[in-house]
């Protein structure tokens, strides 16, 4: 059900190597300090909803799949480079390596975007800013395989 988790990684890692660090999100658990990490993609699997479901496990599975980039926010006085400027080019470069994309020999459908969530600039100032995009894609599911 999760398996595309290390092939988003892998893509992201090929296809944009101005991100400093690709890894799971499971990877922040225990991380203090993600700044030398930065700018970094935290690859994690959102919502999945299910249709024409038998009793049997079989249907369509539609994952969606949400990619956090983490860039620098610091206060710039003159308010010329935000961390939505260092996030544009990274975000823009995600979404031309992952739509569209069909993972190899996995029964997937081919990612498609479907929403950048509003970006989170943390309350108590830890360094960084997160900018999250989302894709979906489908595949059919037979006893739940």
């Amino acid at each position: 059900m999760l398996s595309l988790e290390p092939e988003i990684i892998s893509r992201l890692q090929l296809q944009v190597p101005a991100i400093t660090t690709v890894a799971s999100a499971t990877y922040l658990a225990g991380v203090d300090d993600i700044s030398p990490q930065l700018p970094a993609a935290y690859v994690q699997p959102d919502a999945a909803q299910y249709a024409d479901m038998s009793p049997d496990g079989s249907g369509i599975e539609t994952q969606t799949w949400r990619i956090d980039v983490c860039v620098p926010f610091v206060r710039d006085a003159a308010d010329v480079v935000t961390a939505a400027s260092i996030a544009s080019p990274l975000l823009q470069a995600i979404a031309a390596a992952l739509h569209g994309w069909t993972p190899a020999d996995s029964g997937y459908s081919p990612l498609l975007i479907t929403g950048r969530p509003q970006p989170v600039y943390p309350e108590d100032f830890k360094g960084f800013a997160l900018f999250p995009i989302t894709f979906q894609t489908t595949r059919v599911v037979v006893d739940f395989q």
